[in-house]
C-alpha cells in the first residue's frame, strides 16, 4: 500500500511540482511490482484438462513450457491426461515461471514443473521432462520464453545409459540399449526412457538392429 501525506498536496506549487517526477517514478515501480511475473510459486493441483494443462490452487491455469501432448480427443491424449492426472492431481508441485512473457495467449502460466520432495522442489522429478520421457509428449521449443528444454536432460543420470532400461528417439521408432552407438546420438530434446522391451513396443518401437535388444 502507498501511503500519501495529504498535507504534501497543499503545499506551494512550485513544491508540488518537485514532486511530481518523484510521485510518476514511484508509480511506474508500484505498477511494476504489482504486474511483474513471479518466478517461482507452489500449490497444490486441483484440476487437469489434459496431459499439459492443469489448474493448481491459488495461482490458476498453467500450460508446461515447450511440451505439447495430444488433443484430448484422441486415444493418446487421454492417455497423456490420465499420466498427468496420476502423477499430479491432489498433489503439491512447484512452478519456474516463465521470466519472459509469464502467460501464454490464453492466459496461461507458461512453467517447467517439479514435483514436491519433503517440502522443496525435486530437481530430479522434472514434469516437463518426465511426460516426455514417458512418450505422452514431445518437445516444441518455443523461443519466446526463457526456457531451454535440453537442459532438463543435461544431468548424468538422464544422458542415454545413464538412468535408461532402454531408450528410443521421438523421431524414429527403434529402441535401443544405452550404450548403443545408435542411443549415443538421439539427441537430449529427442529422448525417450522405456523400463522394458515390453513397454517401448506397447508404444510402437521395434529393437534396434544393431544392439539387438529382446
Amino acid at each position: 500500500m502507498v501511503v500519501v501525506n495529504n498535507k504534501s498536496c497543499h503545499s506551494r506549487s512550485g513544491d508540488v511540482k518537485l514532486l511530481q517526477p518523484a510521485m510518476a517514478i514511484l508509480l511506474v515501480f508500484v505498477v511494476g511490482c504489482v504486474t511483474s511475473v513471479p518466478d517461482e510459486f507452489h500449490g497444490t493441483v486441483v484440476k487437469v484438462v489434459d496431459g499439459d494443462t492443469f489448474d493448481v490452487e491459488g495461482l490458476g491455469r498453467v500450460r508446461l513450457a515447450d511440451v505439447d501432448c495430444p488433443e484430448m480427443d484422441t486415444e493418446a491424449g487421454r492417455a497423456a491426461a490420465n499420466y498427468t492426472i496420476s502423477w499430479l492431481f491432489g498433489r503439491t508441485v512447484w512452478l519456474d515461471i516463465d521470466d519472459l512473457k509469464g502467460r501464454d495467449d490464453y492466459g496461461r502460466w507458461i512453467c517447467v514443473v517439479y514435483l514436491d520432495e519433503n517440502g522443496a522442489p525435486d530437481p530430479e522429478m522434472n514434469f516437463n521432462r518426465m511426460i516426455v520421457d514417458s512418450g505422452h509428449a514431445v518437445v516444441r521449443d518455443f523461443t519466446d520464453n526463457e526456457f531451454n528444454p535440453a537442459d532438463w536432460w543435461n544431468h548424468s543420470s538422464l544422458q542415454p545409459g545413464g538412468g535408461c532400461a532402454y531408450v528410443g528417439s521421438v523421431k524414429s521408432n527403434k529402441y535401443h540399449y544405452p550404450d548403443c552407438e545408435w542411443a549415443q546420438k538421439i539427441s537430449p530434446v529427442n529422448l525417450i526412457c522405456f523400463s522394458s522391451p515390453s513397454e517401448a513396443r506397447s508404444k510402437g518401437y521395434t529393437p534396434c538392429r544393431v544392439c539387438k535388444p529382446p
